[in-house]
């Protein structure tokens, strides 16, 4: 992947044009009919990328950012930007950004701050103007330090297969070049770039990579640039690999539920070749952390009740299956006045006071009839809690509400999400499952009040 690698036919500067281009076209990046915005910071990297751009003869405008975080050489970077758009008669879209105070908003790193306004601003160009494509400067450089930087966060597979050459409209046509092919291009070409004095401070991770272990490597392997697009090659043909088992195993060991749970059938996974990974890689960028991922396996032989809790998903051993889903938020705490006709979030109720006559024969779990005589109000509604007991209709003893969700194979995480009814001290109505034996209508009845619980199916 050195320039000596390449042909020189046409001299190196063409040769280099022509490798991107190819680079273009086989990964489908963009064509003559695309709109491509360009991210030029004014660095040796993105003026390297106009420059080849121009000469390709592709239609771009370039878009540059001013993060106001090197003072006066941060207005020089956007002065020569500006003069070289000016000369070549480009469309450039400027903007300045106070990236400290947005990174206090966000609690951000600065560069992660930086990072999200420009892509954010990028995507904003490219709606308003009708941009089909974004160009970053990427090279292979950046792509080894970016599977390095993943190798020591232990993000798995995904991390390691490094940058990609496009990802939805983002593309990076130079991700095949060496920084040193970019640099020698630069210098034949006199392209004029400004330095950033800040990529050579090694507090950061990754410049401590690009400056101190990858020269040691470098070292150490004549063919480290070769060896290392083999590796990221073959990196991303695993993970191709892996998704396809993946995706096939969500349709043998997955019921998907309407209210967002997954239910992971034990039995199923573990016949799955890989089952330990394919867990793992299920339960990606669903809040869980890399060590809690890989701990996910141990559910699989743990106690029903034992649980994994992430940012936004937890995972919960019940019986056969792991139960994937959203942490739950939900609380009840509502209160039913006599009188009162309705009831309006967090759960919706419908009340009225009906004759015995006009009750419907055809049941439903979302309605209850209750003898309105036997009731005290308020009536009230809350979460089910553990020791919970009732007289089930239809039942002459009482039942713990826990067994009747098991009855019902209501599982644990659905638990949680059971609204339960009461009249005094005296639980009424498992809603959505089973109403009071005590609080039915009978013969003596005189005054009916029925409930419906208007839930979304």
């Amino acid at each position: 992947m050195s320039s000596k690698g390449r042909s020189n036919e046409g001299g190196f500067e063409m040769n280099l044009a022509r490798s991107v281009k190819s680079f273009i076209k086989r990964n489908e990046l963009c064509s003559g009919q695309d709109k491509i915005l360009l991210t030029i910071s004014g660095g040796m990297d993105s003026m390297v990328m106009l420059d080849i751009f121009l000469e390709l003869g592709y239609p771009i405008a370039i878009a540059h950012c001013n993060f106001s975080l090197r003072n006066e050489e941060s207005d020089l970077d956007e002065e020569l930007v500006v003069q070289i758009a000016q000369e070549k008669g480009i469309v450039i879209h400027r903007k300045n950004f106070n990236t400290k105070i947005y990174s206090k908003e966000k609690k951000l790193s600065v560069q992660e701050a930086a990072r999200e306004l420009r892509y954010s601003w990028f995507q904003e160009l490219a709606t308003e103007y009708s941009y089909t494509k974004i160009a970053t400067a990427h090279h292979f450089d950046d792509n080894i330090e970016t599977v390095l930087i993943n190798l020591q966060r232990s993000s798995g597979l995904k991390g390691l297969r490094g940058i990609l050459p496009i990802r939805g409209n983002i593309i990076r046509p130079l991700l095949d070049l060496t920084k040193d092919e970019i640099s020698e291009y630069a210098e034949e070409r006199g392209i004029s770039f400004r330095e950033d004095r800040s990529n050579t401070d090694t507090k950061y991770l990754r410049n401590k990579i690009r400056h101190q272990a990858i020269p040691v490597l470098k070292k150490k392997d004549k063919e480290f640039y070769s060896n290392w697009k083999q590796r990221i090659n073959e990196n991303r043909k695993n993970w191709e690999l892996l998704q396809s088992k993946v995706a096939e195993a969500k349709i043998l060991c997955i019921e998907e539920k309407k209210d967002g749970q997954l239910l992971i059938d034990i039995d199923e996974l573990q016949d799955q070749e890989g089952s330990e990974l394919i867990l793992f890689h299920l339960l990606d960028g669903l809040g869980f952390s890399s060590k809690q991922r890989a701990n996910a396996i141990d559910l699989l032989k743990a106690s029903t009740g034992k649980k994994i809790t992430g940012d936004t998903h937890e995972l919960i051993k019940d019986r056969n299956k792991l139960v994937l889903a959203p942490l739950a938020d939900q609380s009840f705490n509502v209160e039913i006045i006599e009188g009162q006709f309705s009831v309006n979030g967090p759960l919706d109720l419908e009340i009225v006071e009906i004759s015995k006559s006009t009750m419907a024969k055809q049941k439903s779990a979302n309605i209850a009839y209750f003898d309105a005589a036997k009731l005290s109000f308020p009536l009230k509604v809350r979460n089910w809690q553990e020791g919970d007991k009732f007289f089930p209709f239809g039942m002459k003893g009482q039942k713990k509400v826990s067994d009747l969700l098991i009855d019902n194979k209501v599982n644990i995480h659905e638990k949680k999400l059971i609204p339960i009814m009461t009249s005094g001290d005296e639980i009424i109505w498992v809603m959505g499952l089973r109403s009071s034996d005590k609080f039915k209508v009978t013969e003596e009845t005189k005054e009916v009040l029925k409930i419906e619980w208007l839930k979304d199916e």
